[in-house]
This record gives structure tokens, C-alpha cells and sequence, in this order.
């Protein structure tokens, strides 16, 4: 299972790592015969999009790689999923139904977007010492 989450997580981080990085990089102009909402937005806009998914991605495997700061994964994760939603809320706007289908193609699982779950990195498996850890509510405590 950890091999899986952790090639989620590379598929993911390599998709808005190019992404951003275009939309961080390239001018606005040539973006535009790609993405067609980029001329109802500024130019300062496609670059903080582009900066945030870079970010992101950065967020989603560096803390978890490095253990350094690992709760920046979840809030990386987050924070790719509330621009997914916004992407969308751009998309219905704009009344491109193509666009909304795109920005919410990752699939949920347990009511939360597949970016959000997974950006918790993979875990540990579990042993009889993590059944004496767990708390009232059914939750372990790390």
C-alpha cells in the first residue's frame, strides 16, 4: 500500500509541479491558446496560480521524504484541493462544463478529494503495540 500512495503522490506533485511551472514561467499569451480563461484573469494571477501548484507539489513529497515538518503535507494537500475547487467555481462561471469535469477529475474518496486524503503520506502499517495507543474515539495518537 505504501508503494501505491507514495506513486499517487509522485503522479500528483508531477502534474501540478508542470503545470505550475508553465503557468509560472510562460507568458501569459502563450498560455492563453492552451487554457482559455486566462484572458478574463491578469497576468499577476497565472503567476500566483502557477506559484501556489508549484508550491503545492513541493508540499505533497519534500516533508514527507524529509520527515522534516511532515504536517506541511496534509496543508499542502489541502491547500491543492481548495484550488481544484476554485478552478471549478471558474469553470461553472464561465459555464465550460469541460473544465469543471478537468478541475475535479481526481476522484474522492470518503468525501474528501483525493489529493487531500493522500497528501498525508504514506503510513506505517500497524502493530499490537498501536492497539494500547488508541483513545476513546478510535483514533490513534502518534
Amino acid at each position: 500500500m505504501n508503494v501505491f500512495l507514495w506513486t499517487v503522490l509522485a503522479i500528483l506533485a508531477a502534474a501540478f509541479a508542470m503545470s505550475g511551472a508553465a503557468k509560472a514561467i510562460q507568458p501569459k499569451d502563450q498560455l492563453a491558446e492552451k487554457y482559455v480563461w486566462m484572458h478574463d484573469v491578469s497576468q499577476g494571477t497565472v503567476r500566483f496560480i502557477g506559484v501556489m501548484e508549484l508550491l503545492g507539489a513541493i508540499g505533497l513529497i519534500v516533508p514527507a521524504v524529509t520527515g522534516i515538518a511532515p504536517v506541511l503535507s496534509p496543508v499542502a494537500g489541502t491547500g491543492l484541493a481548495v484550488l481544484l475547487v476554485l478552478a471549478a467555481a471558474t469553470h461553472i462561471r464561465r459555464k465550460e462544463p469541460s473544465g469543471v469535469v478537468l478541475s475535479g477529475a481526481a476522484p474522492h474518496r470518503r468525501g474528501r478529494p483525493t489529493v487531500a486524503a493522500d497528501a498525508r503520506g504514506p503510513r506505517r502499517r500497524l502493530d499490537r503495540s498501536d492497539v494500547a495507543r488508541r483513545d476513546g474515539g478510535g483514533a490513534f495518537r502518534d
